[in-house]
């Protein structure tokens, strides 16, 4: 979520020390895990704010078009498989801006549903729910990107 290790370990033991001190606030309306899971989470989103980049995506606008677009000549589904590669997906997924990259881990790695994504971060729903998508969309246009780059190498032998 922080895409960087020192980072994500701070955000954990931050976490992990409000969790501590508040343990006495444990209602057990959700499951243990479910409750410090939420807090790490929150951790770090307040990590994310102290370092916050724009929160726009350059071409987001034209990426969501091409996708959309039943003309568009790359598969989105076939450039997902062909990055089944960790590696090249964790890497697209640094590229995202923190608030995209943060809906879609919750959302599409934890598991989490739309509206708990709202909740975790703070967000209406509609914003919680367009960052998602949005974030999927800007994934997506990297990895095809990086799948375009890739070939056109292949082809020609000098890197893009």
């Amino acid at each position: 979520m922080l895409g960087d290790r020192t980072g994500a370990e701070d955000a954990v033991q931050d976490g992990v020390a409000q969790a501590w001190r508040g343990v006495g606030q444990f209602r057990g309306d959700a499951a243990f895990g479910t409750w410090l899971h939420r807090i790490v989470v929150r951790a770090c989103l307040h990590h994310l704010r102290d370092r916050r980049a724009p929160e726009v995506i350059e071409g987001l606008a034209e990426a969501e078009r091409r996708f959309l677009d039943p003309d568009y000549t790359v598969d989105p589904a076939e450039v997902v498989a062909r990055a089944s590669d960790a590696g090249k997906l964790r890497q697209a997924l640094e590229t995202l801006p923190d608030v995209y990259r943060v809906a879609v881990l919750l959302h599409d790695v934890d598991g989490l549903t739309g509206a708990e994504v709202a909740e975790t971060t703070g967000v209406p729903l509609g914003t919680a729910k367009a960052r998602i998508r949005r974030g999927r969309i800007a994934l997506l246009a990297e990895l095809a990107r990086k799948q375009t780059a890739s070939e056109t190498e292949q082809r020609t032998g000098r890197p893009c």
